[in-house]
């Protein structure tokens, strides 16, 4: 029960000595029926007010307390009638008896003007309890001080108010208690509430939050984004914001999404709030990106071309769920049984050579078949205990699945950290764990398919040795077709052209002799007649000599002196500069004499006339030296010794050989030069394989060739 008084201050003990009747004033008569009119009229009006007023209205003689008078609506209030009432003290009444019985509770109504009690409880006549709202005034009526009681029934206001606290202790508890988290966000981005939520959501307590700039948790440019929202849709009361995400930093440090939305609200000052309800959906967005991301590691199998490019793309996909900067696969190989790291990106260490791995942590994961998530305090521990070895830099968090197949086991999959000890959770190794299956899976593909291009590769090869292995030996008969062509062509045509060349040849000899005056004119056409003779004689030589079996008589020869014989009996033109190159412990070699006197001696003319453009030697045309060496060339003999061979190389500073014509070098019958019919380099081929022995050659356009004579040594001096 409340009351208020309005009290007037005690007048003072001199205001009180100095105080005096006042006069009463004289009424003329006329006025004095007229106020009698008024004061009639009002007492009706009174009486009008009294008799139909909803409130209860108890008239006291302020001296007594004695009830004077109650309107009709007092019984309707109470229960009690006009007759129970009247007559009564205040006290004596049922309703009242608890509360105005004292007498010092009733001088309190005589002494203050005005009294009030809020919420008097009461109880009607048959027992009905009642709220009120008890009001007492004093004043004078008729001359006759009274105190008038008012009695208002706010039973159905109380209840109302007592339902509205309930309703709103009811949504405070919802709001509260409910797994969203409720914000009320002003103007200016404040904090103004945040339901308990906030606590299990994001790690605060919404003392924490209140007062704080929403800035300060929402990543910035999310928070660009929903800023740009409130400003476009609250411009009044009730607009709805659209559904948004936002990423929201929890107190650990982390990003968690939270899906927004809201609608602006009034406040009771005149302003504007946004009322947000947040969803914590970062679950539901991973599980997506886990989704999506088996989905492209499946797809993965047609969009890549080989293995290495495949684990590349299944690395990337990983990395957008869990950190992988550290991410290798291991295969073991089924034919040696050793563990090949066939994908590595480390920050540390390179990918290792094929190993057993018998204790090391990747072995343990294959062996078991089961996933396994290891922090650097377990991998320290079960180093020390001795059931792992640690293979490469120290790991802080370690993740590691089995790559099974339909089949077997074929590998393993991992990821690692050097920093954090707890970086991977349950959660990431059971991810990690759900797509090694389809890894698997297509890397056994991925191999099937690398074995089977292997093998068509291998095929291949196979096919196209054969192929090469056939046209050689369709070469080979061909070159034995030319070559019985040319035996047959030697042996008819060699006397029947031999005989008319020495007739020519004899004729000009007995020219020169019976003519020794003649004139330089005629000498020089001699000479020309004598020349051309002896070129047509050696081409004759040279084919009966290739035509033929020659039989091989090996001797030792000691390579320095056949060399010299070789340049005296081919000496070269005079603008040639020679260099020979003979070690003195050079050994000796077993070949006929003859055969390798004819070799070198044909390779030393070739060079000359790669070299020199004019005068001859042996019959044999010259052509221009290279540039940067003497007027005729340079030509340069060495020999070495290596293993159980020794080379001979002769080289000259000539034009070079083209690399489209090196192939048809040994061919019969090919040739470059304006004379000649091919035969000499074919003819020295053959006699070399006569002895054991082969011709090698090098050139380069513009800077020469190099052919070198392979012999192999006296079995004494080896």
């Amino acid at each position: 029960m409340e009351k208020s008084d309005k009290k007037k201050p005690a007048p003072s003990q001199k205001q009180k000595k100095s105080r005096k009747p006042a006069a009463t004033p004289k009424i003329p008569g006329e006025e004095k029926d007229r106020l009698a009119e008024l004061m009639q009229a009002s007492e009706e009006k009174f009486r009008r007010l009294f008799e139909t007023a909803q409130d209860g209205i108890l008239l006291l003689d302020a001296d007594t307390g004695v009830i004077a008078e109650a309107n009709p609506f007092i019984e309707k209030l109470l229960g009690y009638t006009h007759a129970e009432i009247v007559g009564k003290k205040l006290g004596e009444i049922g309703p009242f008896i608890n509360i105005f019985a004292r007498q010092a509770a009733f001088r309190e109504l005589q002494k203050k003007k005005t009294t009030r009690y809020e919420n008097l409880p009461l109880e009607t006549s048959d027992g009905r309890p009642c709220q009120v709202e008890f009001i007492s005034n004093v004043y004078r009526m008729g001359g006759q001080k009274v105190i008038q009681c008012n009695i208002r029934d706010i039973t159905q206001r109380i209840r109302l108010k007592e339902e509205r606290k309930e309703t709103k202790d009811y949504w405070q508890s919802l709001i509260d208690n409910t797994s969203d988290l409720i914000s009320i966000i002003d103007s200016k981005g404040i904090i103004l509430y945040q339901n308990h939520a906030v606590e299990r959501l994001l790690g605060y307590k919404p003392a924490e939050t209140i007062g704080k700039n929403k800035a300060e948790f929402v990543q910035a440019d999310d928070m660009a984004h929903a800023w740009n929202i409130f400003e476009t849709s609250a411009t009044m009361p009730g607009s709805k914001y659209p559904i948004i995400e936002l990423r929201i930093r929890h107190k650990d440090g982390t990003w968690r999404i939270m899906e927004t939305t809201g609608e602006t609200r009034p406040t009771e000052t005149g302003g504007l709030v946004a009322v947000l309800s947040s969803r914590d959906i970062t679950e539901r967005k991973q599980a997506e990106i886990e989704r999506q991301t088996l989905l492209e590691i499946m797809q993965g199998y047609t969009l890549t071309e080989d293995m290495q490019e495949y684990l590349r793309f299944v690395h990337q996909a990983i990395a957008r769920v869990i950190l992988a900067v550290n991410f290798y696969v291991i295969l073991k190989n089924k034919n040696t049984g050793m563990f090949e790291e066939i994908y590595s990106v480390d920050e540390y260490d390179p990918p290792a050579p094929p190993s057993l791995l018998e204790k090391s942590i990747s072995a343990y994961v294959f062996r078991s078949g089961k996933p396994l998530l290891l922090t650097g305090a377990h991998i320290d521990e079960l180093a020390a205990h001795g059931k792992i070895e640690k293979v490469g830099t120290n790991s802080r968090s370690w993740l590691g699945v089995p790559l099974i197949t339909s089949k077997e086991t074929i590998g393993v999959m991992a990821v690692q950290d050097y920093k954090k000890e707890d970086r991977y959770s349950e959660h990431d190794k059971d991810f990690l764990a759900s797509i090694a299956g389809q890894v698997a899976q297509i890397v056994e593909r991925k191999q099937a398919e690398e074995e089977i291009w292997q093998l068509n590769a291998d095929l291949e090869k196979r096919v196209e040795a054969r192929t090469r292995e056939l046209g050689e030996a369709q070469e080979i008969l061909v070159r034995q077709e030319k070559l019985a062509v040319l035996g047959q062509l030697a042996g008819s045509v060699g006397h029947e052209l031999r005989n008319p060349l020495s007739i020519i040849n004899n004729a000009a000899y007995y020219l020169r002799m019976i003519q020794p005056q003649a004139d330089e004119k005629v000498k020089e056409y001699l000479g020309i007649i004598e020349h051309e003779t002896r070129t047509a004689d050696k081409i004759i030589t040279d084919l009966l000599e290739f035509s033929r079996t020659k039989s091989v008589d090996k001797e030792t020869v000691e390579v320095a002196g056949l060399i010299q014989q070789v340049l005296e009996r081919f000496p070269p033109p005079e603008e040639v500069e020679v260099t020979t190159h003979l070690p003195e412990d050079l050994p000796s070699v077993d070949v006929d004499a003859q055969h390798l006197t004819q070799v070198l001696g044909n390779l030393v003319v070739n060079a000359c006339q790669a070299m020199t453009s004019h005068g001859s030697t042996a019959g044999v045309a010259i052509h221009a030296p290279a540039t940067g060496v003497s007027k005729g060339g340079q030509l340069t003999i060495t020999a070495a010794h290596k293993g159980k061979e020794v080379s001979i190389a002769v080289r000259d500073s000539g034009v070079g050989i083209p690399p489209e014509n090196l192939g048809n070098l040994f061919e019969p019958l090919f040739t470059t030069k304006p004379k000649g019919i091919g035969l000499g380099l074919a003819v020295s081929q053959k006699l070399m394989e006569a002895n054991d022995g082969r011709i090698e050659v090098r050139s380069e356009p513009g800077r020469g060739s190099t052919f070198t004579v392979f012999l192999p040594v006296h079995k004494e001096s080896a």
